[in-house]
């Protein structure tokens, strides 16, 4: 019976693991197996890969978001001359300091999520995070619009 000696330690402390390189994770979150999945999981990974595949497309998505943060800034602003009250205390605080350090503040965290996602866009929650944000945004913008102007202040 031969013995194998590629995992036979010295130390007879077993609870100790073998020293040596541990290579960083590469997976990105994109399993090719259940890429054919069917129902609403298989569409949902089909459409991020398909995302992730077309670079300019998650461009178009992040300028998306940098103008949605922009026009809930000027919004917000324009509430705020009117006489309504800023929710988020950070941002109340900028405010008050002045509107522009607010904008600038705001802006450039939005241009700071955008370039984290586009330095991560090969891995999943990047992805999802750039929707996920986008969408978060485009319906802050849309209660701006359709219902914030209608209450009374």
């Amino acid at each position: 019976m031969a013995i194998d000696t590629a995992d036979q330690r010295q130390d007879p402390d077993r609870r100790r693991g073998r020293e040596g390189v541990v290579y960083p994770e590469r997976r990105t979150g994109f399993d090719r197996r259940s890429a054919g999945a069917g129902g609403l999981r298989g569409r949902w990974n089909r459409l991020l890969q398909t995302y992730r595949d077309n670079p300019r497309t998650i461009l178009l998505v992040l300028a998306l978001l940098t103008l949605l943060n922009l026009a809930d800034l000027v919004l917000t602003y324009r509430a705020l001359i009117l006489g309504a009250a800023e929710v988020n205390p950070v941002m109340a605080w900028l405010f008050d300091i002045h509107p522009v350090m607010a904008g600038v503040v705001k802006m450039a965290v939005g241009m700071l999520v955008a370039e984290m996602v586009w330095l991560f866009r090969r891995y999943r929650r990047a992805l999802e995070l750039s929707i996920g944000v986008t969408a978060t945004m485009a319906t802050l913008l849309a209660w701006h619009v359709f219902i914030g102007q209608n209450l009374p202040l």
